[in-house]
């Protein structure tokens, strides 16, 4: 049978709040249990006093932790060569991941100006409004009580400027060009304008990752130009990360940034895809560092919040594009002693194995996202899992032509049929819901990061080529989705699009539609997504996929509904039928049960394999479980056993993963074991005397413990040198 002991729902899940005082008790039963704490016959007082600091400790680290309520912007991006696909078009692809972000669609119009002309940039914030003022379009004129967004300063205006569709980030422009994004962390930081002063901080800079991709949608056609403009703009006014979404850490005893750099992914009408990085600067030497490498010909790129690009030329040629004073930057910052080629991720971007902001490292962040989607692109490689993604290449080339459906597979995927399967084992639940649930005290462990995740804002693909371009955009996550088409030739996006936001539940919103949907078919997710959401949605796309076929294979006899007109009824009906599918899911699937020909059938249970699983018997108290490395033999359907050995703790003082190795013993024998050490002394007098030091602080501590910034945050080092998993 599995074991998992349920104080903890999981890494990064938030957890249901047991009594502090049930927490201790539990506690030291586990400890008592694994023999660590054994009574001596002959106590001490250096162990009592020992014994009750560990169980303090104990103690302070399973008071709840408040949430903060901030997921920031934490993406999954690829570029894709029109030579990968089945009719030569490119891809720029974007899963953008935030909880809080602003989700509305709009359409920035192209305009001309005047010779005069200044582009007035801003610091974008990402919640609602993200911008409020005129020139962009009447959705972000502004409202009662809005006040108008303030520039914190400007750059020479173009003479023409195209139009493009957005969102948070933007997506395509009216020449085809798309753009995906994916923060990373980097070694290099700028200061904003007036911001607080930090030595560790680069030169003052003004251009943020939004007005970044805006301008190169604004005045580029082609991924080359959009590169080399970005490069131009970064050397001459300096980059800034998004508002608010940098977190300081240290790697090796230097400063670095989690989220601070950033990943623009480009693709063109002529096929051509490349990826740019670009981090802060070095005072008196150039504003900021980037780099920008083509996507080599028929290959698929990921990007996954770290950087990927490897070793750079000494000279600019037709596949890599830098700035001029990369490697004087890199030696007069002490990142690089100038031996050998510059390797763009081993320089500017900390160790993902060993950089922390205050919990242990995840670098399975990023290298669980990377391997499954190029092992998707490439599955004849049987890429090896590394926990240290920088072991996988920039790009793989694609073993089949791919098309638009194989790519929304791809941002939809969950590792199916892999041994991180996302719908297996004790997080899934007994409907194998796919989705986890993050933040809580990731100090104590992780959950497995998903490319389509609870807080997936919304999915966009740039299919651009010589039949033309659209930007496929699935509101939510994609998951339980639909793609809607964003045609380069109109600017047309239906009201419900353009509308909505977190704060308020609202009918008129498509965004609201799914993100409902997904968050109701967590009460039974395997029957919901099997009998309803995914036939559903699998229809919508083939009737789109069939439906633009149909506009496009007469070329000489026009369509009877323009394209604008059909656009815009296209994403009425698909919100339209996703309020219509709410409601039906509400109803078929209520109390737990499932009605269906108007005969409600009796509650659904839990599944055979999942009470087998969790020891279900005649006994009706809690069921506690703890971990095991293989699902229950009795569960044909349950998923592949372990063979990847990851490491279960991480050591504060030699800053070094440890416990290598299978799931199957728990973590309450082994990693107590060793913080615990020689401990001796009574365990009742200790347990009284940690319970009566627990009192006083623990106020305090909650408020020491519950700074929170996403997966990286702040948190408390937990008293020891040594930071376990504890009771995972």
């Amino acid at each position: 049978s599995s074991r998992f002991f349920r104080l903890r729902s999981g890494g990064t899940g938030r957890r249901g709040l047991v009594p502090p005082e049930s927490r201790i008790c539990c506690f030291a039963r586990c400890l008592w249990r694994s023999g660590v704490l054994a009574p001596r016959e002959v106590p001490t007082m250096s162990g009592h006093f020992g014994l009750a600091l560990l169980l303090l400790g104990a103690a302070l680290a399973l008071l709840p932790t408040p949430a903060s309520g901030a997921e920031r912007l934490g993406c999954t991006a690829l570029a894709i060569d029109g030579a990968a696909s089945i009719n030569g078009a490119a891809f720029a692809v974007e899963n953008t991941d935030c909880n809080m972000c602003d989700f509305r669609l709009n359409y920035v119009a192209p305009r001309n100006h005047t010779a005069e002309a200044v582009r007035h940039v801003f610091m974008n914030p990402p919640n609602y409004p993200r911008f409020v003022g005129y020139g962009r379009g009447d959705m972000y004129h502004p409202k009662p009580g809005q006040a108008l967004s303030k520039p914190i300063g400007q750059i020479p205006e173009v003479p023409q400027t195209f139009g493009y569709y957005e969102s948070i980030n933007p997506l395509m422009n009216d020449h085809g060009l798309g753009v995906g994004e994916s923060s990373c962390a980097a070694m290099l930081q700028n200061r904003m304008p007036n911001g607080p002063e930090d030595p560790d901080e680069g030169p003052e800079a003004i251009i943020d990752a939004m007005t970044m991709q805006q301008l190169a949608l604004e005045r580029c056609a082609t991924a080359r130009c959009a590169v080399e403009l970005l490069g131009d703009l970064a050397e001459r006014f300096g980059y800034l990360p998004f508002g608010g979404e940098p977190s300081k850490g240290t790697v090796d005893g230097k400063p670095c940034w989690a989220d601070s750099g950033e990943a623009f992914l480009f693709a063109d009408a002529k096929g051509e895809a490349w990826v740019f990085n670009v981090v802060g600067g070095v005072k008196g030497v150039v504003k900021s560092v980037w780099a920008a490498q083509r996507v080599p010909k028929g290959h698929v790129a990921v990007v996954a919040n770290e950087f990927t690009m490897g070793e750079i030329p000494e000279e600019p040629n037709e596949d890599f594009l830098f700035a001029k004073d990369i490697r004087r930057a890199a030696k007069a910052a002490g990142l690089w002693d100038g031996q050998g080629l510059l390797d763009f991720s081993q320089v500017f971007a900390p160790n993902p194995v060993k950089y922390s902001t205050g919990n242990p490292p995840i670098p399975l962040y990023s290298s669980l996202r990377r391997w499954r989607l190029l092992s998707l692109a490439a599955p004849s490689l049987n890429l090896q899992f590394e926990i240290d993604h920088r072991k996988y290449p920039f790009s793989v080339k694609a073993e089949q032509s791919v098309s638009r459906r194989d790519v929304m597979a791809m941002m939809k995927d969950h590792y199916a049929g892999t041994e991180f399967d996302m719908t297996q084992g004790i997080l899934a639940g007994p409907y194998r819901t796919p989705f986890r649930v993050e933040g809580g005290p990731n100090r104590l462990g992780d959950v497995p990061r998903g490319i389509s995740i609870l807080r997936t804002l919304y999915s966009t693909i740039t299919e651009t080529g010589p039949t033309g371009s659209v930007a496929w955009y699935a509101a939510d996550t994609p998951a339980t989705s639909v793609y809607v088409p964003l045609d380069h030739r109109t600017d047309a996006v239906a009201e419900t699009y353009r509308v909505g936001r977190h704060e308020e539940f609202d009918r008129t919103s498509a965004w609201w539609a799914f993100s409902f949907v997904n968050n109701w078919m967590q009460l039974n997710y395997e029957g919901m997504s099997r009998e309803d959401v995914l036939p559903r949605a699998a229809a919508w796309q083939d009737r789109l996929d069939e439906a633009l076929l149909a506009r496009s294979s007469s070329p000489s006899a026009p369509p009877s509904e323009p394209l604008g007109a059909w656009q815009l009824r296209v994403q009425e009906e698909v919100a339209a039928s996703w309020w219509q599918l709410a409601d039906h899911l509400v109803m078929k699937w209520n109390d737990m049960s499932r009605t269906a020909g108007n005969v409600t059938d009796r509650s659904l249970g839990y599944p055979e394999w999942f009470v087998r699983m969790v020891g279900f018997s005649q006994d009706v108290h809690p069921i506690w479980v703890q971990p095991a490395a293989s699902p229950p033999p009795q569960c044909a359907t349950c998923g592949a056993p372990a063979t990847v050995a990851l490491p279960r703790a991480w050591d504060r003082s030699s800053h070094e993963w440890v416990e290598w190795g299978p799931l199957s013993a728990p973590a309450c024998t082994e990693g107590l074991a060793a913080v615990a050490g020689s401990t001796q002394g009574g365990f009742l007098q200790a347990l009284s005397l940690a319970i009566a030091l627990v009192a006083a602080p623990s106020l305090l501590a909650g408020f020491a413990l519950g700074r929170r910034h996403r997966t990286r945050d702040i948190d408390g080092e937990g008293g020891g040198a040594r930071s376990y998993y504890l009771l995972s």
